[in-house]
């Protein structure tokens, strides 16, 4: 979901909505995340 339109009523209604913990932003998206799982990872 866009920036710009979650910001129109808020990261807390929608964390509501979609149910989730979490949200992450990358650029201008927001992700709305119900778990967040920590891995380790190696550059191959």
């Amino acid at each position: 979901m866009s920036v710009e339109s979650s910001n129109e009523k808020g990261t807390e209604y929608w964390k509501e909505k979609w149910g989730s913990d979490a949200v992450l932003r990358n650029g201008n998206d927001y992700y709305y995340c119900r778990f967040i799982i920590n891995a380790e990872f190696e550059d191959i």
